[in-house]
This record gives C-alpha cells, sequence and structure tokens, in this order.
C-alpha cells in the first residue's frame, strides 16, 4: 500500500476561496490523503462548503474541532494533532495546490532515513485573488531565502512559509509540542527541524500563492524600493527582531535539550549553540554564514547585539 499523507487545513471565514482550494486538492495526482481539519469558530459558510465537498462525501476529509477563538497558530498547532500519517503537509485555505505537488514532494524523500527529520518545501507562484500571476517565484521576488536550511538561517525570522512544507512523522516528533507563546507555527517547526534533521528544497512553485486583503501573513518583501533606502529602514525594526529572537532562542534551548534524548543534534546544531553562547565574534562568523534573506543591517545588528 503506498504511503499516506495527512493534510493539515485549519480554516476560519475561508468561503472565498475554500472550494477551490479543494477543487486543487482533489485534482491530485498522488491520492493516499486525508484532510484533517479543525475550524476556528468560522462565522460564514466554510463548514457548509466543507461538508458538500466531493472530499468530504468520499470520505477524505475529517472535522476534528470547531470551537473558535485559538488565532491562526493555534488552530494549526490543535489541527496538526490529528495527523497520524506518515507524512503531514500544511495547507492553507486560501491557496492553491499544483496537480502534482504531493506527488513531486515526496519524491524527494526517496532513499532517506524515515527516522531522520525531514522538512521538503517548494517554491511558490504568487498570484492574485483570481489566481492571476503577480510573480513566478516566491523566492526570487520576496526577502525571503530559499537557501534557508540551517538553524543560524532562522535567527532572525522564518523563511518557510508553512503551507510549502511536507515533512515526515519524524519531523513531527521532533517540533512537537509546539508552545503557546510562539509567533507563528511554520517558524517554529522550520528552526526545530534544523537542529535535528535535514531541510530540502524543491526548486519549482507547486502552490498558487494569494496575496490578497485577508490574508494572515502574506507574502514579505514586495514592491519594494531602493535597497539603500530599505536597508536603513530596516534599522527602525531592529528591537522587535531582537526581541523575537532571544524570545525564540529561550524556547528553543529548552526544547532543544528535551529533545536531544529522542534524536542526536546534528553537527549545525552543535556549531549553532556554540557560537550564540560565545562573544560577538563568535555570532558575527555565524551570521556571516547565514542566509537569513532579511536586510543586512537588520540582521547583523540583531545578532550582534543579542
Amino acid at each position: 500500500m503506498s504511503i499516506s499523507v495527512g493534510i493539515a487545513l485549519a480554516t476560519y471565514n475561508g468561503e472565498s476561496f475554500l472550494n477551490e482550494m479543494l477543487n486543487s486538492i482533489e485534482k491530485q495526482t498522488y491520492s493516499n490523503f486525508m484532510i484533517h481539519i479543525c475550524d476556528d469558530g468560522s462565522s460564514d459558510k466554510t463548514l457548509e462548503i466543507i461538508r458538500g465537498h466531493n472530499l468530504f462525501l468520499k470520505n477524505k476529509i475529517q472535522i476534528h474541532l470547531t470551537s473558535g477563538g485559538n488565532g491562526a497558530m493555534r488552530n494549526f498547532r490543535r489541527t496538526l494533532s490529528y495527523c497520524t500519517e506518515e507524512f503531514i503537509a500544511l495547507c492553507d485555505q486560501d491557496d492553491y495546490w499544483v496537480s502534482d505537488k504531493l506527488e513531486k514532494m515526496l519524491q524527494k524523500f526517496e532513499g532517506k532515513d524515515s527516522n531522520i527529520p525531514i522538512l521538503v518545501f517548494s517554491d511558490l507562484q504568487i498570484v492574485d485573488g483570481s489566481l492571476n500571476q503577480i510573480h513566478a517565484s516566491f523566492f526570487t521576488s520576496s526577502s525571503k531565502s530559499s537557501l534557508s536550511k540551517k538553524p543560524q538561517d532562522f535567527f532572525v525570522n522564518n523563511h518557510i512559509p508553512g503551507c510549502a512544507m511536507l515533512f515526515n512523522s519524524s519531523a513531527k516528533k521532533c517540533f512537537e509540542p509546539i508552545p503557546d507563546n510562539v509567533k507563528m507555527h511554520d517558524w517554529w517547526i522550520a528552526y526545530m527541524v534544523s537542529f535535528f534533521g535535514e531541510i530540502v528544497y524543491l526548486d519549482e512553485p507547486l502552490i498558487k500563492y494569494r496575496q490578497h486583503s485577508n490574508n494572515t501573513i502574506g507574502a514579505p518583501g514586495f514592491y519594494r524600493h531602493s535597497i539603500l533606502l530599505s536597508e536603513i529602514n530596516s534599522i527602525k525594526h531592529v528591537p522587535y527582531a531582537l526581541h523575537n529572537s532571544r524570545h525564540m532562542l529561550a524556547l528553543l534551548k529548552e526544547a532543544v535539550n528535551i529533545k536531544k534524548t529522542q534524536f542526536p543534534l546534528n553537527p549545525d546544531g552543535e556549531y549553532f549553540w556554540h557560537c550564540v553562547n560565545g562573544g560577538v565574534l563568535s555570532r558575527f562568523r555565524l551570521f556571516r554564514k547565514s542566509h537569513s534573506g532579511e536586510r543586512y543591517l537588520m540582521s547583523l545588528l540583531t545578532w550582534c547585539l543579542l
């Protein structure tokens, strides 16, 4: 029997694009999947659309919880708790999957040790609300870096959208439980896997990533002006970036110490803690090796002031 994929879909007032999203999953060339849904108390037709969709009628969708007031991160976290399959994909209610998304991403796991936490992510095509292309590539058009795969690459911020991720069950064991006070679940997932496993990039846009007025996060860094002006303006964000980085490091230190009893820390993880716990020069050397994708001055100051 083919390997199973759990799809974590956290919904909230998603009636505008949800049916299209589910249609794109139904058209996947790889069909051994189950969609797990937790709804955050939608007041529109979200649940009606789900229950009327062909995938629900074919028992390819399970609705687990519908209580509200959780917020995006906590709703995704509880949705993930129901995913017990060999592989797990995160899904946003307003995106659109290319038909061979699952098939191509699963191919990246071939020959890999299933006991090692592995996360595969793809590029994304940026589109408007009607799926018309805005940018052909998320990573070449935004401030994010597709080279991000080591702990230092996630020090300032996350660079891998959750909807572009597919990871194995070992990765899920590695990053759970996701703390209550994490900014976003996808940042935590990528950061934790970078310490214990492997992050692999698939250089092909396998998602149509909608940009519209109701996006929770959206794609950062588009419509940029001059590089010099952007660098200067980025300095004002240093206090915020420094606060987030310190906060994440404190949470990570505790989680990594616990998970080391289950998974060996990889060499990149060992080197990261060695440099972070060292002086400014050690952190500067690590910063020079990072692929942060963020503004240089903001990232440099955040590393040095830690």
